[in-house]
């Protein structure tokens, strides 16, 4: 019985010390990427942006149908459109569909010592402060960029406007 319980203590032992055993360059594990999406809060943020996401979609929606009042029938019609639109993004944002990429794509670009070194800084009261402050930032940068994304737009049509004067006389 002795034996089984020091080869026991030893594998255990190994199993808790093997991710401080990584090298420098070996790609972050899963546990590691894991305690980095929780403690930045990464599934939270998703869920708070999926509402966001729709709602642009909504209003952009909207924009497309013009003032023309609708019949009943495309009422109902654009009603079940909408549902369907919404259903397809919570099920493409849905976060046990987006954690595996999250981990492949966070495995491929950090190394286990810089995911140690990330994580080690969420858990410093400077990365608290981040995580914190992380949604009003998003929420600024989404009002900028929304400013910035029509002013894109109305460039673009300008640009396809021109293309066209210049299509039909060359």
């Amino acid at each position: 019985m002795k034996p089984f319980a020091s080869i026991l203590l030893a594998t255990t032992s190994f199993l808790l010390v093997l991710p401080a055993l990584a090298g420098p360059d070996d790609p972050a594990s899963d546990a590691t990427i894991r305690a980095v999406l929780e403690i930045t809060r990464s599934r939270d943020t998703l869920d708070d942006l999926v509402p966001q996401i729709q709602e642009v979609f909504r209003q952009e929606f909207k924009k497309t149908e013009g003032d023309t009042p609708l019949t009943p029938a495309q009422e109902r019609a654009r009603t079940r459109l909408q549902s369907r639109m919404t259903a397809l993004q919570a099920d493409m944002l849905d976060w046990s569909r987006l954690e595996p990429m999250f981990l492949e794509v966070y495995r491929a670009t950090f190394t286990e010592r810089e995911m140690q070194d990330v994580l080690a800084f969420y858990r410093s009261p400077p990365g608290q402060a981040m995580v914190e402050r992380m949604p009003r930032l998003m929420q600024n940068l989404m009002t900028s960029m929304r400013r910035d994304l029509v002013e894109m737009q109305q460039r673009l049509q300008d640009i396809l406007r021109q293309y066209m004067v210049e299509s039909e006389g060359g």
